[in-house]
């Protein structure tokens, strides 16, 4: 079976204390099961402002565009519940913007972030027909305030099954904040098909902390921009993109460390 190409841009604005976890997730909503949901803005898709409320929460969340629907509630393909994401690519002629901040009366696409740690962010998708180009999914406080730590993954996905996505990035530094929001998108526009998008999760993955290697006696530190190995030699260190970098003056983000002793190596994750 032949099978396409989907790139997913997941971008976080990196926020974070202790007993990290991701508060307030609306599961139901990020499965686009509600049927009802009340919403305000003053640039909403009715083009007035105060309270609507339309069928279900795709379409509160929706910027309608030319072309027809951007995005419907659809039971066509379901991966779980009664409903997913639609975006029909054989009627849209512009690419099409699910934008959770519509909702913002009951703020079911928001949630906060809690304390420093690994997060992690899952979604499902399905492709029907012949659609290409890529999805992306971006994430940010809901006051605006500038993006950073960009990552773009890869994968192939056939147009048979409902494929999982996802990315383990770190919530670290003096950012902890309340009410993150997000928008899906696509860019460039697929020519023809279908994506079904369902089950969006953000959760809390693992702690920050000094990683072990299967090295006896071995550990890797991440901590104030530096790199630094205990009872190992270090030989070579690399972004998640794969690209070597320095041990020192490192941006927060997630390394690939590098290390051997007696003949034995090993390559351990690290979070700055």
């Amino acid at each position: 079976m032949k099978k396409k190409l989907l790139k997913v841009s997941t971008i976080f604005l990196i926020a974070f204390s202790a007993n990290a976890q991701v508060a307030n997730f609306n599961t139901s909503a990020w499965g686009f099961e509600p049927t009802d949901t009340e919403w305000t803005s003053g640039n909403n898709s009715t083009g007035g402002t105060g309270a609507v409320s339309p069928s279900n929460i795709v379409t509160a969340w929706t910027q309608t565009l030319a072309g027809g629907e951007a995005f419907s509630q659809s039971s066509t393909e379901v991966r779980t519940g009664v409903y997913s994401m639609k975006a029909d690519f054989d009627v849209l002629t512009v690419t099409p913007k699910l934008q959770t901040w519509r909702s913002n009366k009951n703020n079911e696409g928001n949630w906060d972030y809690t304390g420093e740690g690994n997060y992690k962010v899952s979604l499902y998708v399905k492709f029907v027909g012949t659609p290409s180009g890529s999805l992306k999914f971006t994430s940010q406080k809901k006051d605006l305030t500038t993006q950073t730590a960009v990552w773009d993954l890869s994968t192939e996905i056939t147009t048979a099954d409902w494929t999982l996505l996802e990315y383990v990035f770190p919530i670290v530094g003096t950012d902890v904040s309340t009410d993150y929001w997000s928008t899906v998108s696509f860019g460039p526009i697929p020519a023809s098909g279908q994506v079904y998008i369902d089950d969006v999760v953000v959760a809390f993955d693992s702690a920050l902390s000094t990683s072990l290697s299967k090295i006896e006696g071995a550990s890797v530190k991440a901590e104030n921009g530096f790199i630094n190995v205990t009872g190992a030699n270090l030989d070579a260190v690399y972004s998640i993109t794969g690209q070597q970098v320095t041990t020192s003056g490192l941006a927060s983000g997630v390394y690939i460390v590098k290390i051997s002793k007696n003949g034995k190596q090993d390559a351990v994750k690290v979070v700055m």
